[in-house]
């Protein structure tokens, strides 16, 4: 795609994606099913982590003694299968304790990336009684393409979770980690169908 007025269009479209997000998760609304109809309608992206993060996402080594990571079914969600991830102990640092994936397919200064989940929280002990993950995607701790906060509440069910940016740096593929930061207060939550899109 000619990287001029074509990128500009997709940086829009994405800007609404993420307007959509915001009001999809203060209620059910229709307005989160018009998201795949946006991205359908985009040039047909790059998988910049392939197509089965939930299964191959993996704990760092600080993680395993306050992570539990367990395959879950899910019922009545345009997904089947789901993975709960139980933090039992608050760690001294948010990044302490994380599931990661790196990048399988290249990324240049540039691209623009969306990623999109969904997320629901089954307990928490976080002070707003919400299920809390910090979500990035970086190749060192300095050279970040995104970094930000999701949060769903109990009551909320599964909530679709939309970030977009754009790509400071080339990475070649295995370069860059998808990471999923937990180190929060005790929590038990549910992420699926993670997808971290590249719109050259």
């Amino acid at each position: 795609m000619n990287r001029g007025t074509d990128v500009a269009a997709v940086r829009w479209s994405l800007v609404v994606l993420c307007v959509l997000c915001i009001l999809g998760r203060r209620e059910r609304s229709a307005l989160a099913d018009q998201v795949d109809d946006v991205l359908e309608a985009l040039p047909s992206p790059t998988l910049t982590c392939g197509t089965e993060i939930i299964s191959e996402l993996h704990p760092f080594d600080r993680t395993a003694s306050v992570l539990k990571a367990t395959p879950v079914s899910v019922a009545d969600m345009p997904f089947a299968t789901g993975l709960e991830i139980q933090i039992t102990e608050t760690a001294k640092y948010v990044h302490w304790v994380q599931l990661g994936i790196r990048n399988v397919e290249p990324v240049q200064k540039g691209d623009v990336l969306f990623l999109s989940f969904w997320m629901q929280t089954i307990r928490s002990e976080n002070d707003t009684g919400e299920g809390l993950v910090s979500v990035a995607f970086q190749k060192e701790w300095d050279d970040r393409a995104f970094q930000t906060g999701c949060a769903v509440d109990c009551a909320a069910g599964w909530r679709r979770q939309y970030v977009r940016a754009v790509a400071r740096s080339d990475y070649r593929p295995g370069e860059a980690t998808l990471r999923f930061q937990l180190g929060f207060r005790p929590q038990t939550i549910r992420i699926a169908d993670v997808r971290l899109l590249n719109f050259r």
